[in-house]
């Protein structure tokens, strides 16, 4: 059993599930408050469940530059500083243990406890990215006076 953040827990339950992803999200929106306060823009470098959690979390402007797989996240304030997010690639590659159980499930040819394989894999790299720290999680970049 994972315990979570009751906010966390909320926008789970909203999503349909806890997932890594989402997961991701809460821990950007988070890093988001504390940089960009209530203002701002984030362009998200991802297709994945971490929108969710961004888009319930603040009232910031969110702008897509789609690269599916990665986790990359503009925090650009009102007055143009921007603070770049990347996620390692070892945190949100699932791995391919993972990847086959989850054909399997999808093809309706996992056993129970290749079910319950998987979610102990999920659950694993839940933990994973909610026990790291902000400078473990995230490659965070120096700050970038646009010259708009």
């Amino acid at each position: 059993m994972i315990l979570v953040d009751l906010e966390l827990k909320t926008l789970a339950d909203r999503h349909g599930y806890l997932c890594p992803d989402l997961v991701i999200g809460w821990r950007v929106g988070l890093v988001a408050r504390r940089y960009l306060g209530t203002r701002g823009t984030i362009t998200a470098e991802c297709l994945s469940c971490a929108l969710d959690a961004l888009k319930a979390m603040g009232p910031w402007e969110i702008n897509l530059d789609p690269i599916k797989g990665r986790h990359i996240y503009h925090l650009i304030s009102d007055k143009r500083q921007e603070l770049v997010l990347e996620v390692p690639l070892y945190l949100v590659w699932p791995g391919g243990e993972l990847i086959e159980l989850e054909r399997q499930i999808s093809r309706c040819e996992a056993s129970p406890n290749e079910i319950a394989a998987y979610h102990s894999l999920i659950d694993r790299q839940v933990s994973r990215i909610l026990t790291a720290s902000d400078v473990d999680l995230f490659s965070q970049g120096e700050l970038v006076f646009s010259q708009d």
